[in-house]
């Protein structure tokens, strides 16, 4: 599979030729796109090898793009699909507060030992001042520690954390995600929002 972008200045009514900016050989899902100004980021998860959030950026409005490359690296997806079952990706999410860009995943490597064949997955952040130029001080770290309680008083456990949403508005990013700490397998009880304020944590 390939990402390609294609570009409408009159709200969709008429498009330009699209423009192919993936170009991994392995599967590529999932694309969340964020803009400040005419800056513009892509994200998407890259599997089958070397498994990777890969970001393409945009400076102009959409008429140009960079090859795409990796802006952090990820744990293998551990279990494939079949004639019986599905998976998706792990897909990533895209935000800004107007003076950064975040990306937004979940990955195994946070929770349970921290190992990506073992661990549990939790929902960690990278961001980037240019769009451009991610890990350093913005490198790949979890969005929430398990260790520490939540604001409800409960300590947040292993339970899972998958499918991260985000969005930005006037100089903040909330961020909420799918959370299972609280279900009993075979229970039916019902999993929880988790939600987190990204300049709170990142301060």
């Amino acid at each position: 599979s390939k990402i390609y972008i294609t570009r409408c200045t009159n709200w969709g009514e008429t498009c330009e030729k699209p423009i192919k900016i993936s170009e991994e050989q392995q599967r590529v899902q999932g694309v969340s796109l964020t803009n400040i100004g005419n800056r513009i980021v892509a994200a998407w998860r890259r599997a089958d090898s070397e498994d990777a959030i890969i970001y393409s950026y945009s400076g102009n409005g959409g008429k140009k793009w960079t090859k795409g490359e990796a802006a952090t690296g990820l744990c293998s997806i551990d279990q494939g699909a079949s004639g019986t079952s599905m998976r998706l990706l792990n897909i990533p999410w895209t935000a800004n507060d107007g003076n950064r860009f975040y990306i937004f995943a979940s990955d195994r490597r946070f929770g349970g030992d921290g190992s990506c064949e073992t661990g549990i997955p939790k929902i960690g952040v990278t961001w980037s001042s240019t769009g451009k130029n991610w890990g350093g001080s913005g490198a790949f770290q979890v969005l929430e520690d398990p260790s520490v309680p939540n604001p409800g008083g409960e300590q947040t456990g292993d339970g899972f954390q998958i499918f991260p949403t985000a969005t930005g508005f006037r100089g903040n990013v909330q961020v909420a995600w799918y959370d299972t700490r609280r279900e009993t397998f075979g229970a039916g009880l019902p999993g929880e929002a988790g939600t987190g304020q990204v300049p709170n944590l990142l301060r």
